[in-house]
């Protein structure tokens, strides 16, 4: 089955992630504890750069946090992604894990499906990222935690909460 959602869409994926036994993403920014549920040898890409850390779209310390727990924590600069494979479901969105997104702040969407051959390419490209991307180490995250961190606004436009709520119901 494959499924629109357009609003609370971290919720949607949190309740897929909760009775999952694995999980494997690539989410370019961490900011946020994430509703995923990782544990210990889930998988967890993101963009841990210097300028990531810096200007305050990913945490070093929510990162730190994660290996600690026993997450396998991955850099890539550049990523954009953000996608999930959840045991058996493949979830991409347009949500980062930030405040913004995970408090439903911004207008997010996204595809939740258990198709077997999107779960197959995603977990494909996820290991491919992987071999590609730097693994966080314990000392790698602690000098991460040492850079000085600048938010330069990012202003979203719009953001009330009272926002129109958006129809995810297929009108076909």
């Amino acid at each position: 089955m494959t499924r629109f959602i357009a609003n609370n869409v971290w919720k949607a994926i949190g309740k897929t992630a909760k009775t999952a036994e694995w999980r494997r993403a690539a989410i370019a920014y961490v900011t946020r504890r994430p509703p995923l549920h990782l544990g210990a040898g889930d998988i967890l890409i993101t963009d841990a750069s210097k300028h990531a850390i810096a200007s305050g779209q990913t945490s070093a310390h929510v990162l730190h946090e994660l290996l600690d727990e026993g997450v396998l924590v991955y850099s890539r600069p550049g990523l954009h992604a953000k996608i999930a494979v959840l045991d058996g479901a493949v979830v991409a969105s347009s949500a980062n894990l930030s405040d913004n997104s995970v408090d439903d702040i911004l207008l997010e969407a996204g595809i939740i499906t258990d198709h077997p051959g999107t779960v197959a390419g995603a977990l494909s490209f996820i290991e491919q990222l992987r071999e590609l991307s730097q693994k966080l180490t314990d000392s790698k995250a602690k000098q991460l935690e040492k850079i000085p961190v600048v938010k330069n606004g990012g202003g979203h436009g719009n953001t009330s909460k009272r926002r129109p709520k958006i129809s995810s119901d297929s009108a076909y």
